[in-house]
């Protein structure tokens, strides 16, 4: 079942943007590295995908290249041990992996690595030498390129596809559990009106966006059973619904901490009517009309600020943007120490304050940069100790299914912190333990201490501390 969205839309045009001061950056560290700088380990200086490495906290980085034989670049797969310092390049003349062009990188849950590369299919490989891929003649993968991977909550990888020269391919959509179930979503079989999926993302509610080249955006309700394609709702967004453009640009979906869905829009092989960038809030459609940006790449913070990567055209790009819910500002060569301006992606470690930077590059420049400070450095530096404790309003609020709730400690003490109901029965400890001083973060899944769901409602958390001081905020749960 297919339905259209209700017109509901803003448009905001960027007529200028807060660049930011020079004593707010000062802190802010940027290390950058290219082919050159790391003897050609880093396989390229166009990186595509980048992604911490979960098996050990991400000390190891793993990065995407596009091969050139026009820059002499290999591209492939490239691996930094950001302690020691060492690179590693896996390419198809000394690992597994299928194709030297890699489009993304994600990790499932048990710790393996997928690769969607442009031309090879799909490659899962366990981070030592265990290869295994997936293309158009040895499973029922829809298109041999792969530009977007998400894993979903259930470890069903959702893979998007494209052509290698941007015009649709037989397929649009992939489905597969990992194992042996797939489903193609094609223009035959759905209502997808084109066979290419730039971008994908998850909803806090469940439904999946994609975004596709000249077709808008479609939410997929998959009611629970995504390799049942007769139980899909699908809701089709575009320009006449509010959507800024009908061109989605590629890899540019995410899904901040508030709910809110954004996708990079507009400039896509001479659509370049309304370049910019779109969000998805309360029904809502609001249009950032940003003059000759490209926006390839989004990514949030923990604070739910959005971060985003233009990576322009031939000839010109505005950098890093960044949006707090009311202001922007902007990160460029003119303004600030980014070394380059044409950006393909943007990863948030968030628990480090920690953001990569994946460059589209030439011979010299481009490649990927560190950059540390930045996150927090212009949210007043929240590294700096708290001058007393604080307990901070939870996001989202209100919520469905999980929360987030933040607190400050000016020194180690033994903190409680737990869920009430409205009547002052205690629902859940999430917190009893000593904690060090600083800023702590903690999740609450909307379940009680034997882990059963709690309805809707109101309800009260509180931190104590071994100190005798309290304090406590509302959270409003909907189901």
């Amino acid at each position: 079942m297919c339905k259209k969205a209700p017109v509901f839309f803003i448009s905001v045009l960027l007529g200028f943007i807060f660049f930011v001061p020079a004593w707010v950056i000062a802190q802010v560290t940027w290390t950058q590295y290219t082919y050159e700088t790391t003897n050609g380990k880093l396989g390229s200086n166009m990186i595509y995908a980048i992604a911490p490495d979960p098996n050990d906290n991400g000390r190891t980085i793993w990065f995407g290249g596009r091969n050139s034989d026009d820059h002499g670049y290999e591209g492939g797969l490239s691996k930094f041990d950001t302690q020691s310092k060492v690179w590693n390049l896996y390419t198809t003349d000394n690992s597994g992996l299928p194709h030297n062009r890699i489009w993304d990188i994600e990790f499932d849950a048990q710790g393996n690595m997928w690769i969607g590369t442009h031309g090879g299919g799909l490659a899962k490989f366990d981070g030592v030498d265990n290869w295994t891929v997936y293309d158009e003649d040895n499973s029922p993968l829809g298109y041999n390129f792969v530009y977007e991977i998400e894993i979903d909550k259930q470890g069903i990888l959702w893979i998007g596809h494209g052509d290698p020269n941007d015009n649709p391919g037989p397929a649009a959509l992939s489905i597969f559990d990992g194992d042996e179930h797939w489903y193609v979503f094609t223009t035959d079989n759905s209502p997808l009106e084109e066979n290419t999926c730039y971008a994908i993302t998850f909803g806090l509610d469940g439904l999946i966006w994609l975004g596709h080249k000249t077709a808008g955006i479609f939410s997929l309700d998959d009611n629970g059973t995504p390799f049942d394609p007769n139980d899909n709702t699908w809701t089709h967004y575009t320009q006449d619904d509010g959507l800024g453009d009908d061109p989605i640009n590629a890899g540019s979906g995410d899904t901040n901490i508030n709910g809110d869905i954004w996708f990079g829009h507009g400039r896509i092989l001479g659509f370049e009517e309304d370049p910019g960038c779109a969000r998805y809030h309360d029904s809502t459609w609001t249009n950032y009309l940003m003059d000759e940006a490209r926006i390839r790449t989004i990514d949030h913070d923990a604070k739910g600020n959005v971060w985003l990567g233009d990576k322009g055209g031939d000839s010109d790009s505005k950098g890093l943007y960044k949006f707090d819910g009311t202001n922007w500002q902007n990160w460029e060569t003119e303004n600030s120490d980014i070394p380059w301006d044409w950006i393909n992606k943007i990863v948030i470690e968030r628990e480090n304050d920690i953001m990569w930077i994946g460059f589209n590059g030439d011979y010299y420049e481009g490649g990927v940069a560190k950059v540390e400070g930045l996150v927090t450095s212009i949210e007043n530096n929240n590294n700096i100790l708290p001058p007393t404790f604080y307990l901070k309003q939870n996001y989202p609020n209100p919520f469905n299914p999980e929360t987030v709730i933040e607190f400050s400690l000016d020194k180690t003490q033994h903190i409680k912190l737990a869920v009430f109901d409205i009547t002052g029965q205690l629902i859940r400890v999430i917190e009893n333990t000593r904690k060090s001083s600083g800023n702590h973060k903690v999740h609450w899944d909307g379940r009680d201490d034997k882990g059963r769901l709690v309805s809707s409602g109101i309800y009260y958390y509180m931190i104590e501390t071994d100190q005798g001081l309290s304090q406590t905020k509302k959270a409003i749960l909907i189901r």
